[in-house]
């Protein structure tokens, strides 16, 4: 018997990237996704992406992504260390 994968919708195809800052915790809407260089499945809407790292002030981005059939890559700014 052969069986046919079922083949995902476009948009689950693409994938986001966040690349920088190296080696910071990446939190996708509050989730826990790994540490950069990380990447998730593309989906249309408005998602937060909180950067962490130990000893630097933690960080979150409001990210907008379309419904375009490619990648998308972010690279955010270098976290500021605690005071």
């Amino acid at each position: 018997v052969i069986t046919e994968a079922v083949s995902a919708t476009p948009e689950s195809e693409y994938r986001v990237n966040i690349i920088s800052p190296e080696e910071t915790e990446v939190y996708l809407d509050g989730a826990y996704i790994g540490t950069t260089p990380v990447e998730f499945a593309k989906t249309e809407g408005t998602r937060v992406v909180t950067l962490r790292k130990e000893g630097f002030v933690t960080r979150s981005y409001t990210i907008s992504l379309d419904g375009t059939l490619q990648d998308e890559t972010f690279s955010f700014s270098t976290l500021v260390k605690e005071e």
